[in-house]
């Protein structure tokens, strides 16, 4: 007889657990104004452009109010060159002249934006609007020039029309706002997309400000630097360790900071949905949470995701089951058995290279299908590294997953059924599982 999975059949302990793990997302976004700054990888590679407005349709949808600024550097480039012209840079920024101007305008507003709204509108649910900076006098701007060089058609932000940006969150809208503005001479300036970002942050005092790149963030002789503060950072500008357009993006940093902004987060947008990764956490984001994990596994005996998560509260890193999960995962962690009972262990004795998919299969108890979910049972310990190979392989069918110990429920994309993505999760681990 089959065991029936319907979420009902579960402890109202879980079931608690499940909505408490939720609703501590829609109260903590809620409201909230966050500015993006979309560039790099994620507005070229398909895929990243996918995930990225899959999350901007989460965010609004659990309440947070995100505004995107845009960028367009390499598509202006190479439209530049196609045209017969050349690409010039003076310290991070784009030399543009008056004919130049037309290709920006055109690259920018014309095709980027464009593109972006029709993919975030794609479903119906971002409600984005895509906005120039010259509409509705939203970016005032005037000719920049720095260290005494003249750039050109090249501008810095003056002013930003806060009643129509407000006016637009209000009314639910995702504003998608193409970085060029309106002088008072009457002229149109390019402005780099960092310190539109930024100015846009300061105005409608926005909790967080993100910028998406082609790096993970700053670099220190090659090593990753999970967490600054203003004074480190002017520390790095001031003895060159940051330089070219990240000078640039660090000086829109110190801006917003001393302007009131609480947070500025620099994120790789090579990596799928890494704004998610970021914002649905507490202290510092994943790089603190994975280290401190890191340090607590090492220094003592933790046999429960309760306890780890007690232990990371206590040091002010608040996280939920289905973000412990996943971090316990890529961080390679399992819970073993031991005569004195089961642990978690970081480096289990023994262990070799992460399980392949067919061994990981094996760890599978049983699979059912719902009328809302598909529900998967492992051997304890097993669920999270089952869990993250699913979501890796990015399935069409799957809108996303929630592990526990030894349970995921996997949950079908839009028009997909139970039934059909079990049947892809099956296949997926070459197996055929009850």
């Amino acid at each position: 007889m089959a065991k029936d999975d319907r979420l009902s059949n579960y402890s109202p302990t879980f079931k608690v657990k499940l909505l408490v793990d939720a609703l501590e997302y829609i109260k903590k976004f809620s409201g909230t104004r966050c500015v993006i700054k979309y560039g790099g990888a994620a507005m070229v590679k398909e895929s990243l452009k996918k995930s990225f407005c899959d999350d901007i349709r989460l965010l609004r949808a659990v309440g947070l109010r995100p505004i995107v600024v845009h960028g367009g550097g390499p598509e202006i480039t190479r439209t530049l060159e196609k045209l017969g012209g050349k690409a010039e840079f003076i310290d991070g920024q784009r030399v543009t002249n008056a004919s130049d101007l037309k290709v920006v305008e055109m690259v920018l507003t014309g095709s980027i934006n464009t593109e972006l709204v029709t993919l975030l509108n794609g479903n119906g649910i971002a409600q984005a609007v895509g906005v120039s900076g010259k509409d509705g006098g939203l970016i005032r701007a005037r000719k920049l020039v720095q260290e005494g060089r003249d750039l050109g058609q090249v501008g810095e932000v003056t002013r930003v029309n806060r009643d129509f940006l407000e006016m637009l969150l209000q009314q639910g809208y995702v504003p998608v706002v193409s970085p060029v503005g309106l002088g008072e001479d009457g002229q149109s300036y390019n402005i780099n997309a960092d310190n539109v970002a930024a100015e846009l942050a300061v105005a409608i005092g926005a909790q967080k400000l993100i910028y998406l790149s082609d790096v993970p963030g700053i670099l220190k002789a090659g090593e990753l630097i999970g967490q600054l503060t203003s004074a480190d950072l002017r520390t790095l500008i001031d003895d060159g360790t940051i330089a070219g357009g990240m000078k640039a993006k660090a000086n829109s940093i110190l801006r917003v900071l001393a302007s009131g902004v609480p947070s500025v987060h620099l994120l790789d947008g090579r990596v799928p949905h890494s704004i998610i990764g970021e914002l649905f956490t507490e202290k510092g984001g994943k790089h603190e949470r994975h280290e401190e994990i890191r340090r607590l596994l090492r220094a003592r005996r933790i046999s429960t995701q309760q306890e780890l998560a007690e232990l990371l509260a206590a040091q002010g890193i608040e996280t939920t089951q289905a973000t412990l999960s996943r971090d316990l995962a890529e961080l390679g962690v399992l819970r073993v058995s031991r005569p004195e009972g089961a642990v978690y262990e970081l480096e289990p004795v023994n262990a070799t290279a992460t399980p392949q998919l067919a061994e990981l299969g094996e760890t599978i108890l049983s699979l059912r299908d719902n009328d809302t979910l598909v529900v998967v049972r492992t051997r304890p310990g097993m669920a999270s590294a089952v869990a993250l190979a699913i979501d890796n392989r990015r399935m069409p069918e799957c809108l996303g997953t929630l592990a526990g110990d030894d349970t995921i429920f996997a949950a079908p994309a839009r028009g997909v059924s139970t039934r059909r993505l079990a049947q892809q999760i099956r296949s997926l681990f070459g197996r055929e599982i009850d």
